[in-house]
């Protein structure tokens, strides 16, 4: 899985005793993996550095795989660009090639071009496949574990960020004279931004730390 341990999901990828562990189980309630997936790469979209763009992409990829697709067998695409950009929006070829490169990238799938550039398979006379020219998207299903995991991690840290937020807004209306003007400007502008974590809470403790004693 070198293509996998290249890319953005490999800074993220649990061993199998950490999944164990601390990771939840594999859902075994979703009708249609394709769609599961999906979800789930939409919840870490950051983390494996994607965009708006390249969701809509792989949405439109898995859209042509068969319900609940065997990875091992029903996970290559071979359709032309004009049917991915109807599936995909309507996005333009320039762009449509600029996404898949980055999917790629972010290790949900691979691609072999042909010397053509088409997409097709050969196979012999017994209807062994010899060779396969296409988008796979096998690394997608072969990480689903790791990326529920991620998801799990996405979805508590979003929840810190929310109440983070809330704490830093409650101190600054309860305690609006608290600390010096810069700081309660950094604060309001903290709260604007695409802060991390240890960002808000910083800023938070430095505010906390600024509030006056409670006089008796």
């Amino acid at each position: 899985m070198q293509h996998i341990m290249s890319s953005p999901v490999s800074r993220h990828v649990r061993r199998p005793q950490e999944l164990r562990q601390g990771g939840p189980a594999p859902s075994q309630c979703h009708k249609d993996a394709r769609w599961h997936l999906l979800d789930l790469v939409r919840i870490c979209r950051d983390r494996l550095e994607l965009r708006d763009r390249d969701i809509t992409v792989l949405r439109g990829l898995l859209s042509l795989l068969p319900a609940d697709p065997d990875p091992a067998t029903q996970s290559v695409i071979f359709a032309s660009n004009r049917v991915l950009i109807e599936r995909c929006d309507g996005i333009d070829e320039r762009t449509l090639r600029r996404r898949i490169a980055q999917l790629q990238r972010s290790g949900l799938l691979t691609r072999k071009s042909s010397p053509n550039g088409k997409r097709y398979q050969v196979r012999d006379e017994d209807a062994t496949a010899r060779l396969t020219y296409g988008i796979d998207l096998a690394p997608l299903f072969q990480i689903a574990d790791h990326l529920a995991a991620l998801a799990e991690d996405c979805r508590k840290e979003a929840l810190r960020k929310s109440a983070l937020r809330s704490m830093i807004r409650h101190a600054l209306f309860e305690f609006p004279e608290a600390g010096t003007p810069e700081l309660r400007e950094e604060a309001r502008l903290t709260l604007r931004r695409a802060a991390d974590c240890d960002q808000l809470q910083d800023v938070l403790t430095a505010l906390e730390e600024a509030r006056p004693e409670k006089v008796d």
